[in-house]
């Protein structure tokens, strides 16, 4: 979400986007605390990778009273931040707020309940869906109003939570989904995992999807699929295709093992009738079934994600001497 200036404007001028860029940004911790050894290493990595490439200077030591770092571990603390934020704690210079993890404080002081029950009783003051209700719409309305005073970008990381149907299965959703919170949501990019083929070998891929821009969704349930993957020094975009990443010796689709009520046949007597229409050399070509992946469920539990299959874990804290966990 942001000012309209700001959604028009910030791709339209090279000296715009500069002056936007050197304006401070601001960050809001809700699950778990990001420590700023970890964003420094992060920081120190992109610039040497520039660097290396040529794209910039040397970079200088970080200036850290230019970025705002705050913990709102708590739903209260963030409705406070955000209702009445003064100068010193989000400056009116600001260029962007990320706000990590919002869905889980929602979740947790206000959870759904189980019957849907709206408006209020007699006596007993509002149910508590309406008070979650009422709390994503404050906290929504104080969003806008902070991208709007401050003509900044406010940037909302969210869980996906998962739904059963009945005949779909499960699918994954938004963690919150309520009315007014989409009515306030005015861009949407879906972060997932896919697996691709690279040398015969299993490789995880991260890919971005817009599923809203500017107010309106996408004509596909996610459009614009872009790959990449995450390094020391930052994302780097990579060519991504599923057809091709497959390899060649793949069971024929249309030999697979059908069920046999679909065949019309009569239940076997034996064992080895069981497989019809599934010769043994198919169990040889079919490729390795992909790891499991816990998805929004390691960032809930603060597992650390983002890491390619082949790096190792190498960002717990020296001085600290714990592993902390950070979004997506």
């Amino acid at each position: 979400m942001g000012s309209p200036w700001y959604r028009e404007n910030r791709l339209g001028h090279s000296d715009d986007r500069q002056r936007h860029l050197q304006r401070p940004p601001c960050g809001v911790d809700c699950l778990q605390k990001v420590h700023k050894q970890r964003v420094a290493r992060t920081i120190k990595a992109v610039q040497a990778a520039r660097q290396q490439a040529g794209l910039s200077e040397v970079g200088s030591a970080i200036d850290w009273t230019r970025f705002k770092h705050y913990s709102c571990l708590t739903l209260p603390h963030l409705m406070a931040l955000v209702s009445r934020p003064t100068p010193e704690m989000v400056s009116l210079g600001v260029s962007l707020v990320v706000i990590s993890s919002a869905s889980a404080l929602f979740n947790s002081a206000l959870p759904r309940a189980q019957d849907v029950k709206s408006g209020f009783k007699v006596g007993q003051g509002p149910s508590p869906s309406a008070k979650r209700l009422q709390c994503l719409r404050h906290v929504m309305d104080a969003l806008r109003k902070l991208a709007a005073t401050r003509n900044c970008a406010v940037v909302v990381l969210s869980q996906c939570a998962t739904r059963m149907q009945s005949e779909q299965g499960a699918t994954l959703v938004a963690a919150v989904n309520a009315t007014v919170w989409e009515q306030g949501i005015s861009t949407r990019i879906v972060l997932f995992r896919d697996w691709a083929w690279e040398e015969k070998k299993l490789r995880g891929v991260f890919l971005a999807g817009l599923q809203k821009i500017d107010g309106k969704a996408t004509q596909l349930a996610v459009e614009h699929v872009c790959a990449f993957k995450v390094e020391a020094g930052g994302t780097t975009s990579i060519a991504y295709d599923a057809a091709s990443r497959f390899p060649a010796r793949s069971a024929d689709p249309g030999r697979r093992k059908r069920k046999l009520g679909h065949t019309g046949l009569e239940v076997p007597d034996s064992e080895d009738d069981e497989d019809y229409g599934w010769a043994d050399e198919d169990e040889e070509s079919m490729p390795a079934p992909p790891p499991q992946w816990q998805g929004s469920e390691d960032i809930l539990l603060g597992h650390e994600i983002g890491r390619d299959d082949d790096s190792t874990c190498a960002d717990s804290e020296e001085d600290e001497g714990s592993a902390t966990g950070c979004n997506d």
